[in-house]
């Protein structure tokens, strides 16, 4: 993992050092006094989040709300067919014979003609083809995959009619495959969470979304670090109560849903699901 830098020390920590003869030896001796009580929010303080540059694998790779496909031989989802098209093209022209009288040159004009072509007719979008080269693919998104995320129910909500719900959702799909070709193009980045006070130190690796990292995986580190310090006799202030699994499951994806859509968080998505005020008009 990356090497950790060291936080500057906490408020209130005081040294002592003290050196003595005893006997045949010297002794040194290192004394450091802690205040017993530490705001939670001085160890959440301490929480830095790095790059971690040991993960390499994709993102989807683990299918963690990314499910999709690739396929190589997407150039076969198409078919050919011939198309008729309008084109500008000089033409020559031949003369009028006339009785008596010298065949004149042919002339030659610009004129619109017909003109019938092959073309391939692709059954995918091209947007998304990932890949360079000899080495390009598609990114497929089955909707079946993304029934998986939920993205099918929660549009909805019972609050618009299924036909809309059904064109959000398909959108979440669309911008989840806009995604995962950006990944695939441009690379990933994943993240590591480290909390240090003290000589108390937890951290976690391996995080695609820098957001998360900072919120929730850094909560979870001070949690970490601050049980170990009520092990030690510790007294911790402050520390707000933990959401249930299922509670902190459900407003993540809510968060990840929102995103997808384009809103900051589901807040703004419900807010625009619900309207402006309407003015009723007075009696």
């Amino acid at each position: 993992m990356p090497k950790s830098k060291r936080t500057t020390e906490p408020v209130g920590v005081v040294r002592e050092h003290r050196v003595e003869r005893v006997g045949d030896a010297v002794v040194f001796t290192s004394t450091k006094t802690v205040p017993a009580k530490v705001p939670y929010e001085t160890i959440r303080a301490s929480c830095r989040v790095e790059a971690d540059e040991l993960s390499t694998d994709p993102p989807g790779k683990n299918c963690d709300g990314w499910e999709h496909e690739t396929d190589h031989e997407y150039r076969d989802r198409g078919h050919y067919e011939f198309r008729t098209r309008t084109a500008r093209r000089l033409v020559t022209i031949a003369p009028t014979p006339v009785l008596g009288e010298e065949l004149p040159e042919p002339t030659a004009e610009y004129r619109d003609v017909e003109e019938a072509e092959e073309v391939f007719v692709p059954h995918y979008n091209e947007s998304d083809v990932a890949g360079s080269g000899y080495d390009r693919f598609l990114v497929i998104v089955t909707r079946e995959q993304a029934a998986k995320w939920g993205i099918y129910e929660f549009v909805g909500n019972g609050q618009v009619s299924r036909q809309v719900a059904y064109e959000r959702a398909e959108a979440i799909r669309r911008k989840a495959i806009d995604q995962l070709v950006r990944w695939y193009d441009e690379g990933w980045s994943y993240w590591g969470v480290v909390c240090e006070y003290l000589h108390y130190e937890e951290s976690v690796w391996g995080i695609d979304d820098y957001d998360h990292a900072e919120g929730e995986a850094a909560d979870d580190m001070a949690r970490q670090v601050a049980h170990a310090m009520r092990k030690d006799g510790f007294e911790i202030t402050g520390v707000p109560e933990p959401e249930p699994a299922w509670k902190r499951n459900y407003t993540g994806q809510q968060y990840r849903r929102a995103g997808l859509m384009g809103f900051e968080s589901p807040e703004a998505y419900r807010k625009w699901v619900k309207g402006p005020p309407v003015k009723l008009p007075e009696a």
